[in-house]
């Protein structure tokens, strides 16, 4: 089972009723207005595969039990949004200018 609630407007916490959901394999909740800590209780979704948090306002450290399923590759976390090629273009623009400036 997948939920895909992005651009989805959420406010708040994740809710900890996700954790009931025991069938759910793929979450996905990025872009939108969520705040807080990631719930440890996201760990113990035993199918969940795929946890997509990225363009939220989240804080905190991971959580220990979700790292370690990122670890032992049983759940994909993207919590930074995906750079496209005009992203990176920028970056290297700003690093160059950056170098200049800092080697006169």
């Amino acid at each position: 089972m997948a939920r895909n609630l992005s651009s989805s407007n959420l406010v708040g916490k994740i809710a900890s009723s996700f954790s009931k959901l025991s069938a759910l394999e793929s979450l996905d909740l990025s872009n939108n207005q969520l705040s807080g800590e990631i719930p440890e209780t996201l760990a113990k979704l035993p199918k969940l595969r795929n946890l997509y948090l990225s363009g939220n306002n989240l804080t905190g450290l991971v959580p220990r039990a979700l790292k370690r399923r990122v670890e032992d590759k049983t759940l994909y976390l993207r919590l930074v949004p995906s750079l496209t090629f005009a992203d990176l273009f920028r970056v290297a623009r700003l690093l160059t200018w950056f170098i200049l400036i800092r080697s006169k």
